[in-house]
Order: structure tokens, then C-alpha cells, then sequence
């Protein structure tokens, strides 16, 4: 059964970008970053949407990290769950 509140695509992109990153990824540093409980940014690598506000925060976290700008990650996070959203 599909879950209608999470988005699957969202959290094959997170988890490549954590991927990415390697050891230096930390939840605790995206959740303190995003203002959120540990537990709510560990969701989004599940799929479950996060709020529009940090979208732009999880997007310069892995901009750090990775040879990859903001705007690019935001995009494709926007992009993703539009889609999701469309087809859902």
C-alpha cells in the first residue's frame, strides 16, 4: 500500500545526497539548521514532506558538502514533490 503522505522520490534524492556527503552528514546539524526536532528531519529521508520554509535550508546544508549549488537542490526538492503532489 502506498503511503499518500510520503513521496518516495524525495527520499531516494535525500538519501543520495547523504550519500554523498558521507561521514561528515549529520541529522542533528540539519534538524538544529531547519529548527525542527531530530526526529522530523529524520522522516523527510522517508519521504514525508518537509515544510516549504526549509526547503531552502536543507538545500545550502548539502550545498556545504557538495560541489552542487543551493539553487540546484532547492529546484529539484521543489520540482519532486510538485510532481508527487500532481500525480498523487
Amino acid at each position: 500500500m502506498i503511503d499518500p503522505k510520503r513521496c518516495p522520490e524525495l527520499a531516494k534524492i535525500l538519501s543520495n545526497y547523504r550519500a554523498q556527503v558521507g561521514d561528515r552528514f549529520s541529522y542533528p546539524e540539519l534538524a538544529r539548521l531547519c529548527g525542527v526536532k531530530l526526529s522530523t528531519a529524520k522522516k523527510w529521508f522517508y519521504g514525508y514532506i518537509p515544510s516549504y520554509l526549509v526547503y531552502w535550508i536543507i538545500a545550502r546544508y548539502f550545498e556545504r558538502h557538495l560541489d552542487i549549488k543551493a539553487d540546484l537542490i532547492k529546484e529539484e526538492i521543489e520540482t519532486t514533490i510538485t510532481a508527487w503532489r500532481r500525480d498523487g
